[in-house]
């Protein structure tokens, strides 16, 4: 049995009746618990509202996180699995796991990458924070590692459920493209050694919708950090119904200021933001 990484009480919805108070505990699955995991993630993407949300692991790929390939964590409530976050480590020349790649890390650093993927919560246990408890239990574990500290995710520009909960999970919107056979996701990153600051007065809204003014931003080295209702636009929530926060990062470590030829102060370009933000 592995070791109890957290506890507590958490309210369990019944339709038609009223809700209940159960106990839970989260541990790190074994290959033991694979058909469970898999039943799980059945049940959570046969009913999505749509099926762009969320890809889908085989079997055998579930597998590998449990295994050498990474590390699984689970939510047991009376011994049924109600939750679980995958942590995957993948291969430096994974062109499609490996996240650093689409964020242009250099080579030495793809070895040090890690992906927050898969996380599903059973219906009857959501609104209990499931999924953020996870992920800083996941961030927390991978700093006790410490060798895996360039952290990754992909989500979906619809998913208005993940998106805030990464952005509370301390991770930012880095960069905005198609993944898994031309599905638009954002690649959220953070930094476990180095976390980022950000300049005063370089606050932007985007609505969630608006992909190409935000494709924009991330160009320029702004991040996506904080999402935020707009107000009721429409009964129906949607990702219209939402705005992203784009901030521009603080280098740790700036350019020096220089004089140059024309004594005109030169200071760092979106490329140089870029460079100290991820190329540490």
């Amino acid at each position: 049995m592995q070791p109890l990484l957290s506890h507590g009480v958490l309210t369990k919805k019944q339709p038609g009746a009223k809700s209940c108070k159960l106990n839970y505990i989260i541990t790190t699955l074994e290959e033991k618990h694979l058909p469970e995991v898999m039943h799980l993630q059945k049940c959570i993407t046969q009913n999505l509202p749509s099926q762009k949300l969320l890809k889908p692991f085989s079997h055998e790929f579930m597998k590998q996180h449990l295994g050498h390939r990474g590390i699984v964590l689970g939510v047991f409530v009376e011994a049924q699995l109600v939750a679980f976050r995958c942590i995957y480590f993948p291969a430096v020349e994974d062109k499609e796991w490996n996240l650093g790649i689409d964020l242009k890390l250099p080579e030495e650093k793809l070895p040090h990458v890690a992906n927050l993927q898969m996380v599903c919560v059973h219906p009857d246990f959501r609104g209990n924070a499931l999924a953020l408890k996870m992920n800083r239990i996941a961030l927390a574990r991978l700093r006790e590692i410490k060798t895996h500290y360039h952290v990754c995710a992909t989500v979906s520009p619809d998913n208005i459920w993940n998106i805030p909960v990464l952005l509370a999970s301390g991770f930012c919107i880095a960069r905005l493209k198609k993944k898994y056979r031309d599905k638009m996701r954002y690649i959220v990153y953070q930094n476990l050694l180095k976390p980022m600051s950000f300049q005063l007065g370089h606050t932007i809204k985007v609505p969630l919708d608006d992909l190409d003014t935000q494709i924009g931003l991330l160009r320029k080295g702004y991040v996506g950090t904080h999402m935020a209702k707009r107000g009721n636009i429409s009964p129906k929530v949607t990702a219209a119904s939402f705005n992203l926060i784009f901030q521009l990062p603080l280098p740790k470590r700036p350019s020096p200021v220089r004089w140059n030829m024309l004594h005109v102060w030169h200071l760092p370009s979106s490329s140089e933001i870029r460079q100290h933000l991820f190329l540490r």
